[in-house]
């Protein structure tokens, strides 16, 4: 388990997100929260890790011979995917007798949140208005491994915000 504990660094890549992007995310983190479960806008900008799977050995009381896990590495915006193999290259030269497969890659999808698109959301949401009030509301915020949450929320409705992911 010591390549497991090794990739555990790989959670203090940071991405270099623009100021756009990163008040998008701030501004949808309780949303993000409700919409996903506790603690999902503290990790929306995050590399994330989870060992999923462990096996190896045939008995109980007998030490393996050989052994797999699988790490699920979500990634968030602006870090890519070479970056995250790069820096599993070099944790693995210290384990010469252990090989790494990927076997999956889905890079997070986006739009800018000032793009012509959200903009056009918002101005067509902001006409559903019944008084002055009353205020239309449209976040997008990038998700690690669910790409793009656009959260929409019509001012003439008592409904919670809906979410969707495309």
């Amino acid at each position: 388990m010591a390549i497991a504990a090794q990739l555990e660094g790989l959670v203090e890549i940071k991405p270099q997100l623009s100021d756009n992007v990163r008040a998008a995310i701030d501004a949808g983190r309780a949303t993000m929260d409700r919409a996903m479960g506790p603690g999902a806008g503290e990790i929306v900008a995050k590399v994330t890790l989870n060992i999923g799977t462990i096996s190896g050995g045939v008995k109980v009381n007998m030490v393996p011979s050989s052994a797999t896990f699988e790490p699920d590495i979500r990634l968030p915006l602006r870090v890519t995917r070479e970056r995250v193999l790069d820096e599993v290259a070099m944790i693995m030269e210290a384990f010469p007798e252990a090989t790494v497969r990927e076997t999956n890659c889905n890079l997070p999808s986006w739009v800018d949140p000032d793009c012509e698109i959200i903009r056009i959301v918002q101005k067509k949401s902001s006409s559903c208005a019944v008084s002055s009030r009353s205020q239309s509301s449209v976040w997008v915020a990038p998700t690690p491994g669910y790409g793009v949450i656009v959260i929409f929320r019509p001012a003439c409705t008592a409904l919670p915000a809906r979410h969707g992911v495309f």
